[in-house]
């Protein structure tokens, strides 16, 4: 099938196709006739697959690893969960200092950046 039909069946631009291919998650063939790109069922699992992990914010360089069979799904899934757990520690950190912040309701940026440090090495 072409780029468009490869579009239309996994909701990727063609753009985005062009990209993955670009970065050696897929390789599809090309038409002896008049060099066109042939895409196979298998690069459209593929592309499903680049596409799902993609909306999960998973990097190129780990869906590149799962695809080329350096880790396997479930272990970029778990480092995934792991960084996502260390983001929403973060981010409550954050959340406490800025609340915190409030609360004193600090106008002058002098002093809230002391407090804002003594807060930060409490936490």
């Amino acid at each position: 099938m072409n780029i468009k039909t490869a579009s239309e069946k996994t909701g990727l631009t063609k753009k985005a196709i062009k990209y993955y291919e670009n970065e050696g998650l897929i390789t599809p063939s090309k038409r002896r006739e008049n060099n066109y790109r042939e895409y196979l069922n298998d690069d459209i699992v593929k592309l499903n697959l680049i596409g799902a992990l993609r909306a999960l914010d998973i990097t190129i360089i780990d869906i590149k690893d799962v695809v080329m069979g350096v880790k396997s799904l479930p272990e970029i899934l778990r480092d995934t969960v792991k960084k996502i757990d260390e983001s929403i520690n973060h981010l409550g950190k954050s959340k406490l200092i800025i609340s915190s912040l409030l609360e004193k309701n600090l106008t002058d940026y002098r002093a809230s950046g002391e407090q804002i440090r003594k807060l930060r090495e409490t936490l």
